[in-house]
């Protein structure tokens, strides 16, 4: 009884911890948003021009748990700032007139000044057409996106974001959003929790797909356009494995 009390306990301290920093992520990311709103609705963040990367690298160094932040207009052009295509080094992507609709990644040195160009897409981009400013468009207040592979990574992200009009009310000017790469910022969490030589700490949607892992394990069998999420009652690692099992029979499903 003594052993089963610990044991309780320490699962119950670990869940608190992963739903704290849930919350945490999510305050976070539903503040930084309402102000970029503000931002582009004011044309002090205008996707046209690229402005307003200053204000996301600031923004990306006080809240290092965001992957990118970034603001969208209704001709699909887009500025942001994040580790998009490095994981190391914060960049500028652009999408406007200026680059034809391709993404223009350029590196920023430790000021946030652009140092050089370091990427550009090979495909057109359209901020409209991507899941998080559908979503904001469509639930025309602060909203979460589908979980989605990511343009250029192909790694599971997820995006908060909010809808901007104009004065009225009525015209939507465009969308700010805020992602977070799930393998680089959650299974790291996750990593990091004292969960003992055996133990695992997961995350699964209702569709049984995992969100993110403690373990090695990657959540995407490949990193191509035809990437597919891992199901958890697939994973590798036995304890997820069994667990989801358990919990599709013993509930008929995760929903």
């Amino acid at each position: 009884r003594a052993v089963n009390q610990v044991a309780t306990e320490l699962q119950n301290e670990i869940l608190h911890q992963i739903k704290d920093k849930l919350d945490d992520y999510v305050r976070v990311a539903h503040n930084i948003n309402r102000l970029n709103a503000i931002a582009l609705a004011k044309g002090d963040i205008n996707p046209d021009s690229a402005a307003g990367e200053t204000v996301f690298w600031q923004q990306t160094q006080i809240f290092p748990t965001a992957s990118f932040v970034y603001c969208g207009n209704e001709k699909g052009n887009l500025v942001g700032v994040g580790k998009m295509t490095n994981k190391v080094h914060l960049q500028t992507w652009v999408v406007n007139d200026s680059t034809n609709r391709i993404p223009y990644v350029y590196g920023l040195d430790d000021q946030g000044n652009r140092n050089r160009e370091f990427d550009k897409g090979a495909e057109p981009f359209d901020a409209r057409v991507r899941p998080w400013y559908k979503a904001a468009k469509e639930a025309r207040q602060p909203t979460w996106s589908p979980i989605y592979l990511g343009f250029t990574t192909h790694w599971p992200a997820i995006a908060t974001s909010i809808p901007v009009y104009d004065s009225s009310g009525r015209t939507l000017i465009g969308a700010c959003g805020i992602d977070f790469l799930l393998p680089q910022e959650m299974s790291q969490f996750l990593k990091s929790l004292n969960i003992g030589k055996t133990g695992s700490a997961f995350i699964i949607e209702r569709s049984g797909t995992l969100v993110s892992t403690s373990t090695a394990e990657p959540i995407v069998e490949n990193t191509s356009d035809d990437s597919e999420r891992l199901l958890a009652n697939q994973s590798s690692n036995s304890t997820i494995r069994a667990t989801a099992d358990f919990l599709e029979q013993r509930f008929d499903g995760f929903d």
